[in-house]
Formats: structure tokens, C-alpha cells, sequence
């Protein structure tokens, strides 16, 4: 797919609480929206690999409140996201990858979410300390980020579920154990 979507080819969805697009690595699709517009829609879920969606972090995905999977990823964003967004996100989330941007920002020291499931936030510019996750999530990609500080020493009590984990560029067998067969 090639082109450039923008929101006039958006304005009548209403009712759409899905919204999938992914082309190949090349970015040849352009999500290309003002940057205070206002989507007509409420998505539950939003997938968009591979397609252009600019430098700034959109400001129509900060007003999503009912997203429960989020990949945004390989998108061209080279943006500072506030801390606030990201609890709100992972609290009503069950999957988020935004990985493979330039996404400056710092984490909430503590990430609490009995729905987050799988997080990836690899290959950004994600900086601060690691936070403290207290989250049923069976699968955290951290990699190739700025982050901080050390792991937590009592991780598998932390997060029972976890099957795997990257933090730090390496992978991190401490703490990572099975509560079922993969």
C-alpha cells in the first residue's frame, strides 16, 4: 500500500473502534494528520507498522482512553511523550509496542497493571531509571534504550507471569522463570 491518509479520509468513521495499517519497512503509507485534530472515533485497538506518522508523538492518540493494544512501531517518531500518558496507557492496556522510534521519555517509577500482558519499548530513547514493574506481564522488551539503575533483585516475585525479558541491550535470565509450558 502507498499513499498518504489523511484526516479527511477519516472524517466519517464514527464507529470504528479498530484501526490496522502496515506496509513495508519503506514507509511508502503516510499518516498524515493536523496535529490538533480530533478523530470522529474511539479505538480499542490501533496497529500501525512501517507507516510514516511523523517526528511528533500525535496528539489524537493522547486522547484515546480505550486503548487495550497499541503497536506503533517503525512510525518515525521523534518525540518527548509525558510520563502521565504512559500510566494512563499501560493501566488500560493488555499490549503496547512502540518500539523501533526515537521516543524520548522517562517511565513512572512504578508501572502497576494487572491487564499489561506485553510490553515493547525496544529501540528508543527511553532514559531514567527502570521502573518497577507490578504487572502480570509475561513478555518486557526494554532494549537499546537510556535506562538506568538495576533490575530488582526479587523480579520473579514482582511479575509471577514473566517469561521474558530484555532490559539493558541483554538478555535477562534473573528473575525470569515459567509458570507454564511456552
Amino acid at each position: 500500500m502507498e499513499g498518504v491518509l489523511t484526516e479527511t479520509h477519516l472524517a466519517n468513521l464514527t464507529r470504528v473502534d479498530s484501526f490496522i495499517l502496515t506496509t513495508y519497512p519503506n514507509r511508502s503509507l503516510i499518516f498524515n494528520v493536523n496535529q490538533d485534530w480530533a478523530p470522529p472515533f474511539r479505538l480499542k485497538t490501533l496497529v500501525l507498522i512501517n507507516c510514516l506518522v511523523g517526528l511528533s508523538f500525535p496528539v489524537w492518540l493522547q486522547v484515546q482512553t480505550h486503548l487495550s493494544y497499541v503497536i506503533i512501531s517503525n512510525a518515525g517518531i521523534s518525540d518527548t511523550i509525558e510520563e502521565e500518558w504512559f500510566d494512563r496507557l499501560f493501566s488500560n492496556s493488555w499490549y503496547v509496542d512502540l518500539s523501533n522510534n526515537s521516543i524520548n521519555a522517562k517511565l513512572p517509577l512504578e508501572v502497576h497493571s494487572e491487564r499489561l500482558d506485553v510490553v515493547d519499548l525496544s529501540r528508543n530513547r527511553f532514559e531514567g531509571y527502570n521502573p518497577l514493574w507490578l504487572t502480570n506481564a509475561t513478555d518486557v522488551y526494554l532494549q537499546r534504550n537510556s535506562f538506568s539503575g538495576s533490575i530488582a533483585d526479587n523480579i520473579g516475585e514482582l511479575m509471577p507471569w514473566l517469561k521474558l525479558c530484555f532490559f539493558l541491550g541483554t538478555r535477562s535470565a534473573a528473575g525470569c522463570h515459567h509458570r507454564y509450558p511456552r
